[in-house]
């Protein structure tokens, strides 16, 4: 009797490690709406703000200041729309950093774990980094202004080559000077930036070695008015290959001199004018 207890004892145990896999899959199926991972960008050691966007899926995020990142597919998803099973992009945007993806897979409005870049945990397996295609520097001189004095002041846009071939595109306007200038008070959201008036063109420029735009503008400037610092920087739109559908995500104006621009994600050195 001993003998056949012991006997039973092993069958169960072995039936419940053979169902065990599949509890873990349907553990898996109910934590599926969710990814996530780490995107690093080149000289930098804050990687927050890089835009992680799921083409054919309508969802997105942004990482934090770490580079982490979680992309949740919506609970309502229709698991019977054919568009969205199947083999699915992840990119990963920031302006003037080369665009880099991921493929998933996503099967009834789930992330199938375990597969193509993502692991048992829907993870990613590994992380993305995202190399700098050029370096944008913007100082202002004098950097320091007194309010009672007068005369002009200028704006100097640096943008040196990180890899070779890169086209870069701004707005001038007459003499070649540069117009598409934004500026914001310090601590100040987005869409209180101050956007410059008169007429402008779009100009391209290649990026070799460093090229170099700057605007003088006279005492008092606008959009600068009480005490205190203020961040100046330009419009820069960087060539490269970009699915259908991305810039769509920033507004219809995105990638022209306008307040859509600024929910564009792009890594520079702004400019600082301090007004005492």
């Amino acid at each position: 009797m001993n003998i056949f207890i012991r006997i039973l004892t092993i069958v169960l145990f072995v039936a419940a490690c053979t169902e065990n896999p599949f509890f873990q899959d349907k553990i898996r199926a109910t934590s599926g709406l969710e990814m996530s991972g780490r995107v690093t960008l080149q000289e930098e050691s804050d990687y927050g703000d890089v835009f992680v966007w799921a083409e054919g899926l309508n969802v997105f995020t942004r990482t934090a200041a770490d580079g982490s990142f979680r992309l949740k597919l919506p609970a309502s998803i229709n698991e019977n729309v054919q568009s969205e099973t199947g083999f699915h992009n992840i990119y990963f945007y920031c302006a003037n950093y080369l665009l880099a993806r991921a493929r998933v897979f996503v099967f009834q409005g789930k992330f199938k774990y375990d597969r193509e870049s993502l692991d048992e945990n829907g993870r990613l397996r590994e992380n993305i980094g995202l190399k700098k295609l050029v370096h944008i520097r913007t100082v202002a001189e004098p950097a320091v202004f007194n309010k009672t004095a007068s005369g002009q002041y200028k704006v100097i846009v640096e943008l040196y080559q990180r890899v070779p071939g890169v086209r870069v595109y701004t707005f001038k306007g007459q003499g070649d000077a540069l117009r598409s200038l934004f500026i914001k008070k310090t601590g100040d959201p987005p869409e209180k930036a101050y956007l410059l008036g008169g007429d402008y063109f779009r100009v391209w420029e290649l990026v070799s070695g460093k090229i170099t735009w700057s605007l003088i503008l006279d005492w008092p400037p606008e959009g600068i008015s009480d005490p205190g610092s203020y961040e100046l920087w330009p419009f820069v739109g960087v060539e490269q290959p970009l699915p259908e559908g991305l810039l769509d995500n920033f507004g219809k104006n995105a990638g022209n001199y306008s307040a859509d621009y600024l929910n564009v994600p792009i890594r520079m050195e702004k400019a600082v004018l301090t007004l005492p």
